[in-house]
């Protein structure tokens, strides 16, 4: 199924499909459903999502966006997020880490061509920088995004020894006490991300579950720097199953017609996050209306920390079922 030289990703379209794209790989420990290739493919985010610099305000991608499976219409939304966070870290000075993003999936984006990236200057201050960053793709804007970035995600020791105040919710206990190697889950090898449930949360409306960039059982992340930490946590922060969430924290079974994010919101809390390694998610489905369903997930590191916090709206269009 795989060549042992095979890196990904590939500079063509073509040598990116695999056999296995059109569909997720099933990962169940109990039914000794977990497929393991040999050699293991060497997966390079950064040149995945990489960027060139044109100008102090504009910004090209080295590669195409890819779409979460090749049959889907429109690239990953997490990969729009990914590099716009990548393009506004490299547009203010070191030192700055994003603490929010708020943006807009305006058009849909093929595979075709690259994202051309504009960036417009809000404020640079000492401790808070402010961007817009403009995706566009054959000159139409198919993508916006705010993004404020800090100095302050890490919190240091003050002089007078006084202990800065800091209060989270605790985490899920499913969150935090699991064996990995006994969970079921899915994982999707065209975005690298491998999804494992835990047991049904014992918090009504709480759909729990754990995310990590890499397939364990066939892929090898090489070492991804520092630079692009935020992006690679932003990558994995699209990819959620609502119909899940309703069925195991609400108990209702929907089938959408069309499901696609409309907007997507990140609050960083800390620097303390890897997305290479497993980071619990506490999703909870809010208002659902006009079609469209607003969601939270809080995520934590494996160390229980609550490192940052999603909100997105996404178009989700169920048949109705019932009559009045």
């Amino acid at each position: 199924m795989y060549k042992e030289s095979q890196i990904i990703p590939s500079p063509t379209a073509a040598t990116r499909v695999s056999s296995m794209e059109d569909q997720p790989m099933i990962i169940d420990p109990s039914k000794h459903q977990v497929p393991r290739v040999e050699p293991k493919i060497a997966v390079d985010f950064v040149s995945e999502i990489d960027v060139e610099k044109s100008s102090d305000t504009e910004y090209r991608g080295k590669l195409p966006l890819r779409k979460p499976i090749a049959t889907r219409h429109g690239a990953y939304g997490g990969a729009l997020c990914s590099q716009a966070i990548l393009v506004a870290m490299r547009s203010v000075p070191s030192g700055f880490r994003p603490h929010s993003i708020h943006s807009y999936f305006t058009k849909g984006v093929h595979e075709e061509s690259v994202i051309e990236w504009k960036v417009q200057k809000i404020s640079d201050g000492k401790t808070y920088a402010n961007r817009i960053v403009l995706g566009c793709q054959e000159n139409e804007v198919v993508y916006t995004a705010s993004i404020s970035l800090t100095t302050r995600n890490v919190t240091k020791p003050r002089d007078d020894g006084l202990v800065p105040f800091s209060y989270q919710n605790d985490a899920p206990r499913e969150l935090l006490h699991y064996d990995i190697s006994k969970l079921k889950g899915i994982a999707n090898p065209n975005l690298h991300i491998t999804l494992r449930e835990t047991p049904k949360s014992k918090v009504d409306d709480v759909y729990p579950y754990l995310i990590k960039f890499g397939i364990p059982e066939c892929e090898t992340v090489l070492p991804v720097p520092e630079e692009y930490k935020y992006s690679l946590f932003t990558w994995i922060t699209d990819w959620m199953f609502l119909s899940r969430a309703f069925a195991s924290g609400i108990g209702k079974r929907v089938k959408a017609q069309f499901d696609v994010s409309l907007d997507h919101t990140i609050y960083f809390h800390d620097d303390d996050l890897d997305a290479t390694k497993w980071v619990g998610v506490s999703m909870r489905p809010g208002r659902s209306e006009h079609g469209r369903t607003l969601m939270t997930c809080d995520l934590y590191n494996e160390k229980g920390k609550h490192v940052a916090t999603v909100v997105q709206e996404r178009l989700f269009i169920v048949k109705p079922t019932a009559h009045l």
